[in-house]
């Protein structure tokens, strides 16, 4: 039934596009099996209740105040963000910010390019439970909470896949995280147990001086499996409170040595060259156009606590190339300038579905 249900909605979603001649700021909003088109982001979140998917075609969707609140038990589902895998769509993208509520509990979002911050907001009591963001692009900071100074432990069973977070994350001492095969840019802080993180990606400071914060700011009992963690130009690879916290099977680009106080590491790669590491980087910040698979002679290849790779492309799901989102996908559209002499409009659309 689900899969008809989406196949139904992605059916009348294209339908629509196509007939307005053009697939920017459409939203379809599934509702208890009937689809409703509206043109503007905001409208569809108003008529949306709890369980309905939105879904957005590629294009620029900007909140009327600036912020997109998600205040209700909906998933939010775009045509994703990378260039190669969008050529037909367009990415989707969210002009402003996001703010996640309580009543959000149990939602989802995936397949969007954030240009501004996601924060749980609007205060610190603020009590989701279960909330999942995967396969975005947020190009601001990421917040469990309405500031860097606010804890959140109310904040639970989050999980965090497959993004691409270019600026800090601050995770309030949420509980219950679940962070797996993300890539990171900024620094994390604010762990505070029951939090693992596996198959993640760090990049911070590969080539400059480590003026500001270190990798880890305030990590306090994490699990950390099959990472990799390159912060090039920084004397440690912590800062604030560092304790409890568990190693296990990264690769490190600089020198650590184990215990460090009473945090523990085993099985983890020292030292290690970034030029061994991944098959094509550059040293700055993230980019599309590199290509994170490990490097043939890495000693990451099936190196993992699991026997696969270290890094994002390990474990029995790698990350999905192109962050495709997990809708059927349109991979090329083809339509013709205008009807020909029978009046029929021809139109070649090669869709994909996807099992993930």
């Amino acid at each position: 039934m689900k899969l008809k249900l989406i196949l139904g909605s992605f059916a009348m979603f294209l339908m629509v596009s196509l007939n307005s001649g053009t697939s920017q700021n459409v939203v379809a909003l599934e509702s208890s099996g009937v689809t409703s088109i509206y043109n503007h982001l905001d409208s569809a979140m108003n008529h949306a209740v709890a369980g309905d998917i939105l879904y957005l075609s590629g294009g620029s969707y900007t909140p009327v105040a600036g912020t997109l609140v998600i205040s209700k038990n909906v998933n939010i589902i775009g045509a994703g963000h990378y260039p190669d895998s969008t050529l037909a769509t367009g990415r989707t993208v969210i002009n402003g910010n996001i703010q996640v509520q309580t009543n959000a509990s149990g939602g989802m979002m995936e397949g969007l390019y954030i240009t501004g911050e996601l924060l749980f907001a609007p205060s610190g009591n603020n009590y989701v439970n279960g909330y999942r963001i995967s396969r975005c692009f947020i190009y601001e900071r990421l917040m469990l909470s309405h500031s860097q100074s606010t804890p959140n432990p109310t904040v639970q069973n989050i999980f965090l896949e497959e993004n691409v977070i270019r600026n800090y994350v601050y995770f309030a001492e949420a509980k219950n995280l679940s962070i797996n095969k993300n890539i990171f840019q900024s620094y994390i802080s604010g762990v505070s147990g029951q939090a693992t993180f596996r198959n993640n990606i760090f990049l911070l400071h590969a080539t400059t001086a480590c003026t500001s914060t270190p990798t880890f700011n305030n990590l306090n009992g994490a699990l950390m499996y099959d990472n990799i963690i390159v912060n090039i130009g920084c004397s440690g690879i912590s800062s604030g409170t560092f304790s409890g916290n568990s190693f296990y099977n990264n690769i490190f680009s600089s020198v650590v040595s184990f215990p460090i106080g009473n945090n523990q590491g085993t099985d983890n790669i020292i030292g290690e060259p970034i030029d061994s590491v991944f098959v094509a980087h550059t040293f700055d910040n993230f980019s599309y156009i590199n290509n994170y698979h490990l490097f043939p002679t890495s000693p990451g290849i099936n190196g993992g606590s699991d026997g696969t790779d270290i890094g994002i492309f390990g474990t029995a799901f790698p990350y999905k190339e192109g962050s495709v989102p997990f809708n059927p996908h349109i991979q090329s559209q083809v339509i013709a300038p205008a009807t020909n002499s029978q009046g029929k409009l021809n139109i070649n659309i090669k869709v994909k579905a996807q099992d993930r």
